[in-house]
């Protein structure tokens, strides 16, 4: 598959570079996800995978079936076969499912989390303009489109409330918050509901100096920058708390376990080098 232009700089061929890396070297994504309980297996089952399998994961587009009958082979969690997965997914976020995709995810990557099978699912910026404050649309002269819009507000709902239940924090996700962040939360305990556990982590490109935009210069500067963007500036409402990004699980009641963390890497394109990983320099 040929690159698009705009896929050969920022986050994009960043994680594509990132996730060959990763396929051959592991222990790059343990020490970028840092969690004491999360494993990345030799030669990890990854998505994308290098320029030359550059598609990203969509839950319910072809590209997830080997994927995720890889994770299923060791937790099926509440999900019998990838089409029961499939079903449950569209069911639960979509009323009209024919041409329709599920979130894309940058990058994913099957991993040992709490002893059982999981996902790390990133979710990767290079600039700080990448944090989209869209909140959710819809074509209002298309019922389809306005149909799924609504199922898609009440399954963000039904997020919202969990993730507050579960991890005892006050969310504050809807119709109302960023889409994108909201999307990725809701995903994330969707997948943890259902005995998958879930690694989500906020990636901030560093120093990604060959696109215009308020770069990040830091990883102080990322974890900032992804804080900042969880709360409304102009009433102050705090869409996800800042003690979601702490070190420990998100929550973990010994079936449904979801991390959510901010992380930060300083890669080169062209021949891909990492510099530094959470703001520590590798040598």
């Amino acid at each position: 598959m040929k690159l698009k232009e705009k896929d050969k700089l920022g986050s994009r061929i960043r994680c594509l570079d990132l996730s060959l890396l990763i396929k051959q070297d592991s222990t790059i994504l343990e020490k970028l996800v840092n969690l004491k309980e999360v494993k990345v297996p030799k030669d990890p089952t990854i998505v994308p995978c290098g320029r030359r399998e550059p598609d990203e994961l969509i839950f319910n587009k072809n590209i997830a079936v080997d994927f995720m009958s890889k994770l299923f082979e060791s937790n099926k969690g509440g999900f019998s076969d990838y089409a029961d997965f499939k079903s449950k997914i569209e069911n639960w976020w979509l009323v009209h499912t024919n041409n329709v995709n599920t979130p894309n995810w940058d990058l994913a990557c099957i991993a040992e989390i709490h002893n059982q099978a999981g996902l790390i699912l990133v979710e990767a910026k290079a600039h700080k303009a990448e944090l989209s404050r869209q909140v959710k649309s819809y074509d209002q002269k298309n019922p389809r489109s306005r149909d799924n819009h609504y199922k898609i507000i009440n399954a963000i709902d039904e997020a919202n409330k969990g993730l507050s239940e579960l991890s005892k924090l006050k969310f504050n996700l809807s119709d109302k918050s960023p889409y994108q962040l909201t999307n990725r939360f809701a995903w994330s305990w969707f997948l943890a509901k259902h005995g998958i556990p879930v690694v989500l982590a906020y990636l901030g490109f560093i120093n990604a100096e060959e696109i215009d935009g308020k770069l990040f210069s830091s990883h102080a500067d990322v974890v900032n920058t992804v804080r900042a963007h969880c709360k409304d500036d102009k009433d102050n409402t705090v869409y996800v708390p800042d003690q979601s990004w702490e070190q420990g699980p998100l929550f973990d009641d010994g079936y449904a376990t979801m991390y959510s963390v901010i992380r930060s890497m300083e890669l080169s394109i062209g021949q891909a080098t990492v510099f530094s990983i959470n703001g520590i320099d590798i040598q």
